[in-house]
């Protein structure tokens, strides 16, 4: 049974690991690929081995130390004594145990995946291409040089069929890379440099607003009167305009960007939604955007909101822009892509609790059916006697069945105190959901009382038909 298992085991073990390759992103410190490793494998064998021999000696044991008389008494079917049925019952409880930890466990990853897939992002990635792309300076020496190039991608590419808008920036939200400035308000700055706030910095084109999908709420874009000689302005996020200008119309004001002792001002001419930048798990922060007409680095993302599904774009765009230059790299994704690897702490966790959890449950109704069948078949002789004394099929069945229900019961009891003590460590790891979750811990209540009924009503329907006839001729 053991080798049959460890095979089985083995081959799940190379389908998980090429299953699970794909989904792990590369910068997340992969090094090469997800296969099973021969050390693993074999200290594997070897823990399989020792379980055998651990959990097999002791009834092997057991059995050589039968009072052979008693057995003969007993026509050859000796049951397990009153202690090795507690050591039974006990392992059966563990299972449900486990199981139920496991299961809440899942329950609370798929709770806060789910509220992680729902949380409004400010920005919409759906239908969005997103090119990375880093001039040298070899070929591009100067940021006129990479302005005209990205202006001449922004051309080409917008002709394309199926593409609605394109913009670049300089960062991508929820992409692990921020920029940070320092502002205030002139005539109002704090005295202190700690007290200066701080907002999240991007460098942005015209058009990127639209592209992503941020609302702009009051004023305009940038565009083509915001060039290199004109005075600087900025967008500026919702909260930045609150914080600043409480009750006013900051459009048009001026805003100092910097450190103090070495700020510069910029002109406000626009006003957009919260966004989360930094995590979907991370509040929305204040952002402030430069014009990307005014200046910028070298690498750009630039962003291609389409009319049909971002996939079927990717060769198109790619071909446009190596027609500008070839010998550019370029790294090709959808948007959606970068959505998802931020959804990979709960989405990874949920895959993997579900198999595990899955596993446990199968574990625990086949521990209960198995027992109350074994029940069933040593206690042949007694239901045979008690019906023929008067107990009704009824009875009998309902007896069995209360003897899985309250193996069940006392681990379900165990399992759900230790699965409140697993979703406080689990505390951490869990988004916009308690570790103490109503919810989860109902559907586990639910799901567990389905096993037990399940699990034990067979054995106990089998009791019922015992023939009390057939039994006493065998006295």
């Amino acid at each position: 049974m053991a080798a049959g298992g460890a095979a089985l085991g083995i081959l799940a073990a190379f389908w998980a690991s090429k299953a699970l390759g794909p989904v792990i992103p590369e910068d997340w410190y992969r090094v090469g690929e997800a296969s099973i490793d021969l050390n693993v494998l074999l200290f594997t064998l070897a823990v399989t081995i020792g379980a055998v021999l651990v959990f097999g000696l002791a009834p092997a044991l057991g059995a050589t130390r039968t009072d052979l008389a008693a057995a003969l008494k007993e026509g050859g079917r000796a049951g397990w004594s009153a202690g090795a049925m507690r050591v039974r019952r006990g392992l059966v409880v563990f299972q449900v145990v486990m199981a139920v930890v496991l299961i809440s466990g899942m329950g609370l990853m798929v709770r806060s995946l789910v509220a992680a897939r729902s949380t409004a992002l400010g920005f919409r990635p759906d239908d969005v291409l997103v090119v990375e792309a880093s001039p040298p300076e070899s070929d591009y020496p100067t940021w006129e040089n990479v302005r005209a190039y990205l202006d001449r991608v922004t051309r080409e590419v917008e002709r394309l069929p199926g593409v609605r808008r394109v913009a670049n920036a300089a960062f991508l939200p929820l992409n692990n890379e921020t920029s940070t400035t320092q502002l205030a308000r002139p005539g109002r700055e704090p005295a202190r440099s700690e007290d200066w706030p701080l907002a999240v910095a991007n460098r942005v084109s015209a058009g990127y607003f639209d592209a992503m999908a941020i609302p702009v709420m009051a004023g305009r874009d940038f565009g083509p009167e915001d060039g290199p000689d004109a005075p600087t302005v900025v967008v500026v996020s919702r909260s930045v305009a609150e914080r600043h200008w409480p009750g006013e119309r900051p459009l048009g004001r001026t805003i100092l960007i910097g450190e103090p002792g070495d700020t510069r001002a910029a002109i406000i001419v626009g006003v957009v939604g919260e966004v989360r930048h930094q995590g979907i798990a991370v509040a929305t922060e204040p952002m402030v955007y430069f014009a990307a007409s005014q200046g910028g680095g070298r690498r750009r993302f630039v962003i291609v909101r389409g009319e049909r599904d971002p996939a079927a774009l990717a060769s198109p765009v790619r071909q446009a822009m190596h027609l500008i230059d070839a010998s550019l790299p370029l790294t090709v994704r959808p948007l959606s892509n970068i959505v998802n690897e931020n959804l990979l702490p709960w989405s990874l966790p949920s895959r993997v609790l579900t198999v595990l959890g899955a596993v446990a449950l199968l574990l625990a109704s086949l521990g209960i059916y198995g027992l109350v069948a074994y029940s069933v078949a040593q206690r042949r002789r007694e239901i045979g006697v008690r019906m023929a004394l008067g107990a009704t099929r009824e009875r009998i069945r309902r007896g069995f069945l209360e003897e899985g229900l309250r193996l069940s019961v006392i681990g379900l009891v165990i399992g759900i105190v230790a699965a409140l003590v697993t979703g406080r460590l689990m505390a951490s790891r869990l988004f916009d959901v308690g570790p103490f979750d109503a919810v989860t811990l109902g559907a586990v209540l639910v799901v567990f009382a389905g096993v037990a009924v399940g699990a034990s009503l067979l054995p106990a329907a089998r009791a019922s038909r015992v023939e009390p006839v057939s039994v006493l001729r065998e006295l």
